[in-house]
């Protein structure tokens, strides 16, 4: 009789090859299956966002542009990761999107507060003189185009102005707008140049020796916008030359512009030209003529000179130190957000004409960007000399005017006009954020055609506030300290006392 405790063998060989057999087929037809949709995957491939934010849920204009690029472009986010925890948030998030879209562009973070080694490498290669913090760096084979993380963030100060709250609260996200059009940039450079007018005593372009010159200006052009610049005279027949994308008139006041030259210019301006006016002081004399043109498109120049004692670095009438802006245009909007000031010497107010009669019927709206102190006054020229006006008030100092373009057609007419001829010369051009302005403006004229970003828009950010009284708070407190650690341990030796029973 067989021993029953003798173990016996629950399948043949037979059976047993066959189930071997059977959980190979398995596996196989399993990574058969992963094989096949991997592959099917990587030929169709689909995103779809799930957030409830649509900052990095790109747009189609941006997909079609990064589809294109076929050249590698190299960013690099040059950002305080712990201060800007927010912005760095979405702006990685955002980059990690154009990548998925595109394999060519290559990330790298650089915080410089904990690798001041990297940070210094990096600042020393691209030798950008007006950026040394918190910017995202687009370069492709050399073409460079950096953007300041405060530009990247639209502010809410209703509140802070009116007195409401101490708070300033960040609205919009314009991520996508400026880094697609950085891109762009770099990516498909155009052979267009900045032409700086000459023949009326304009500050020379080449020469970086001279205090009143603009040689440390021009260089910003050409290292920081990488676009080239000439000198360009519009007397006799000349006109302007067809590959001029921005045109400089720099402090003209040895001679007043021709009649047919302030047509020419006029009419470069309404071929959406772009012109950067720094007008002559009019301690100088009479105008130079360049005031005509402005008037056209709807722009103001006072005859006079802007006096802000009170906030005044060298505590007399000659120079002020401007601190209030218009936070919602583009030149001016990152220079508030990182609390800057300009220094500017004995400007003229710059804004809209005051006689609405002498408005042209066709003149955009100007847009006033930056405004003397409150208690300001101003000099006026009577009977050839400069005279104090008792009244005090703010004086607007720049301002900027932008055509509406046509639909998928061009980008309009812009212009940026400074009642100040010496802020970005060669002695004044590296005080107070001087430099940063230039940089933003001149950025700013030499935009890529709205047509190419047309319905890429500042994405809204949702902030929550919750309020509670000082008795909530302490309950959250003992809730959150007390009451969750708490309960876990409950529930851990009640188990414990389950098992042992």
């Amino acid at each position: 009789m067989a021993d029953p405790s003798q173990s016996r063998n629950s399948f043949s060989a037979g059976q047993r090859w066959i189930n071997l057999l059977n959980a190979f087929l398995g596996i196989a037809a399993v990574i058969a299956l992963v094989a096949m949709t991997n592959y099917l995957s990587a030929h169709h491939f689909k995103r779809r966002s799930w957030s409830a934010s649509s900052r990095i849920e790109l747009t189609p204009q941006t997909i079609r542009i990064l589809q294109s690029v076929t050249n590698q472009i190299d960013v690099i986010i040059f950002v305080d990761a712990k201060e800007n925890a927010d912005v760095y948030d979405w702006v990685s998030g955002l980059l990690k999107e154009y990548r998925n879209v595109n394999q060519r562009i290559r990330i790298r973070t650089v915080d410089y507060t904990v690798h001041p080694g990297d940070a210094a490498q990096i600042l020393a290669k691209y030798q950008f003189s007006g950026l040394k913090k918190d910017f995202v760096l687009f370069d492709c084979a050399g073409r460079t185009r950096a953007v300041q993380a405060g530009s990247l963030v639209d502010l809410d100060m209703d509140d802070l102005m009116s007195g409401a709250s101490k708070e300033i609260r960040k609205k919009a996200f314009n991520g996508e707008w400026w880094f697609t059009s950085a891109i762009f940039s770099v990516a498909y450079p155009t052979q267009s140049k900045v032409y700086f007018l000459t023949g009326h005593g304009e500050a020379s372009p080449d020469n970086s020796v001279q205090d009143f010159d603009y040689g440390k200006f021009a260089e910003l052009i050409k290292t920081e916008a990488n676009v080239g610049w000439e000198k360009l005279s519009l007397q006799g027949t000349n006109d302007i030359p067809a590959d001029c994308s921005l045109l400089i008139v720099a402090r003209p006041y040895k001679a007043t512009l021709d009649p047919s030259e302030i047509d020419r210019i006029d009419a470069y301006l309404r071929r959406n030209g772009r012109l950067f006016v720094l007008l002559n002081n009019t301690t100088l004399g009479p105008n130079s003529g360049i005031e005509k043109v402005l008037n056209k498109w709807g722009i103001g120049v006072a005859n006079n000179v802007v006096i802000d004692p009170r906030n005044s670095p060298s505590h007399d009438e000659t120079d002020i130190q401007v601190s209030t802006f218009n936070a919602e245009h583009p030149v001016m909007k990152p220079i508030v957000s990182e609390n800057m000031t300009l220094h500017m010497l004995q400007p003229r107010a710059v804004g809209s004409l005051t006689r609405q009669a002498a408005r042209p019927a066709d003149a955009p709206p100007v847009q006033k960007l930056a405004f003397s102190g409150t208690n300001s006054q101003q000099k006026i020229r009577i009977d050839g000399k400069l005279e104090l006006d008792p009244g005090m008030t703010s004086f607007p100092l720049i301002a900027a005017v932008e055509q509406g373009s046509i639909k998928n057609v061009s980008t309009g007419t812009r212009i940026v006009a400074a009642g100040d001829q010496y802020f970005l010369n060669n002695k004044m051009i590296d005080s107070a954020a001087n430099r940063y302005f230039a940089g933003f403006a001149v950025n700013w004229l030499l935009d890529r055609p709205q047509v190419l970003l047309e319905g890429i828009g500042p994405r809204p950010i949702k902030s929550y506030k919750l309020l509670v009284t000082p008795g909530q708070s302490s309950r959250l407190q003992w809730v959150l300290v007390g009451g969750l650690p708490g309960g876990v341990l409950l529930l851990g030796g009640l188990v414990w006392l389950r098992r042992r029973s």
